[in-house]
């Protein structure tokens, strides 16, 4: 059953069956940080173990992306720096921001109030945290096949927020949101996202109890519209 502060218009969650292979072979693990802080090095030792027992196999991305002194328990092939045929945006949701620099360009300010940064993943990019970590939500999509958007909405009452593509979410980087769409409504808490897989022509009004900022990300499949 629903919970009673779920976006979802039917009593209960139905799915139909689905036909799962279950392949013997080692599971793949990629770490993503923003920098080598003490979470990504606890993680990354925790993963290296099973990496050990052949039982995961480890990449690792990290956005600073100039430490070439520094080990961390991967082949250099395991080290990634980009993700070719990738278009991507980055969202600061918390913490003191970042520096980013993009293809040699000079470095952008990032924080938790600016807008989000959107740029190829197959160039070079180097971020430099500005002071301690910070929180992101990365959103990346295969060029050619499917586009995004992400924009930062900063409400204090009520937005009326149209939503025209396919699959679309909405993450409350922080306050509190009334979601109402296709005639259902809930909460959405600080750090929560509600996926809307369903969105149509009208009109996903978005109504903020107090201050709150909400994310809204659309994603469009160009694969389903040139069938």
């Amino acid at each position: 059953p629903k919970n009673p502060k779920e976006v979802f218009p039917e009593a209960e969650h139905v799915t139909k069956p689905t036909k799962v292979i279950v392949q013997k072979r080692a599971l793949r693990v990629l770490l993503f940080a923003s920098g080598a802080t003490r979470e990504f090095q606890f993680v990354r030792t925790l993963v290296y173990r099973e990496v050990l027992e052949k039982r995961m196999e480890m990449s690792v991305l990290v956005q600073t992306g100039r430490e070439d002194h520094v080990d961390h328990n991967v082949e250099p092939e395991r080290m990634l720096s980009d993700f070719p045929g990738i278009d991507r945006t980055l969202s600061i949701l918390s913490g003191s921001g970042i520096e980013l620099e993009i293809a040699g360009q000079p470095p952008v300010h990032c924080d938790a109030s600016s807008a989000p940064q959107s740029f190829a993943a197959d160039i070079k990019a180097f971020a430099r945290l500005v002071r301690g970590p910070v929180e992101d939500l990365n959103v990346m999509t295969r060029r050619g096949q499917f586009s995004h958007r992400v924009m930062r909405h900063a409400v204090a009452s009520r937005l009326e927020l149209p939503v025209t593509a396919p699959l679309a979410m909405l993450v409350c980087q922080s306050g509190c949101a009334d979601i109402g769409a296709a005639g259902a409504c809930g909460q959405l808490a600080a750090g929560a996202c509600v996926v809307l897989d369903h969105a149509d022509a009208k009109p996903l009004t978005v109504n903020i109890a107090g201050q709150a900022i909400v994310l809204a990300v659309e994603i469009w499949d160009h694969r389903a519209l040139a069938r």
